[in-house]
């Protein structure tokens, strides 16, 4: 499933992109299947406003996103779901868990949402990114580091062509980054999915083929 941008332009950024050349804002932009793209801009040029356009949660913005065949906006609620639950998952940057659900609690949920993996697997991750003890605890108790990458599992719980990835490394130290980034590369490997990571500056450790610049 591709994704393509056609002129694009967020209402928030309408003034700012006026005199600024952006090689996804108003242009014909077009992540292919499968494809790694890294997004680059500093705070306040888009970003996240970008993976919330592509993920069907903002909607306010000029031009239009096709997303397969179709656009996003013209889909019904319920179909939009449905596209999210088996096609798309998302990384948010503000990580969205319940505080006082634990860990375990958190990822299971939205495993229970989509069937897609055992328990077994999600200990498997979390013994990979070092937050196995986490998974029994509030998640208020823990790091933003540790939430983090609780964040991620929960991502992976779930089928999916596209991840979208908002600063997944933002509050983690080099050696918890590098676990991370092996992970998903490999689970878009195995899975053949594309991947959109949008940060400040990429990430050694993770292979994106092509940088786009908002």
């Amino acid at each position: 499933m591709s994704i393509a941008l056609h002129n694009v332009v967020p209402h928030p950024l309408r003034m700012f992109l006026t005199d600024h050349h952006s090689e996804v804002w108003n242009t014909q932009a077009t992540f292919n299947k499968g494809e790694r793209v890294f997004v680059s801009a500093p705070s306040g040029k888009g970003k996240t406003t970008l993976l919330m356009i592509l993920y069907g949660v903002r909607k306010d913005y000029d031009g239009e996103v096709v997303c397969g065949e179709q656009a996003i906006r013209s889909r019904n609620h319920t179909r939009w779901t449905s596209v999210r639950r088996d096609s798309i998952s998302v990384l948010f940057q503000e990580l969205r868990l319940f505080p006082e659900m634990t860990g375990l609690e958190n990822v299971a949920l939205k495993n229970a949402i989509t069937g897609y993996a055992d328990e077994l697997k999600l200990k498997e991750y979390a013994v990979r990114l070092d937050v196995a003890e986490c998974l029994y605890r509030p998640c208020r108790q823990l790091s933003l580091g540790q939430q983090q990458r609780i964040a991620l599992i929960r991502s992976l719980m779930q089928p999916f062509e596209w991840l979208l990835l908002d600063e997944p490394f933002s509050h983690l130290d080099a050696d918890n980054a590098a676990a991370m980034a092996a992970l998903i590369d490999e689970e878009c490997e195995s899975r053949e999915a594309g991947l959109i990571v949008a940060g400040f500056t990429p990430f050694a450790g993770l292979k994106c083929g092509r940088e786009l610049g908002l």
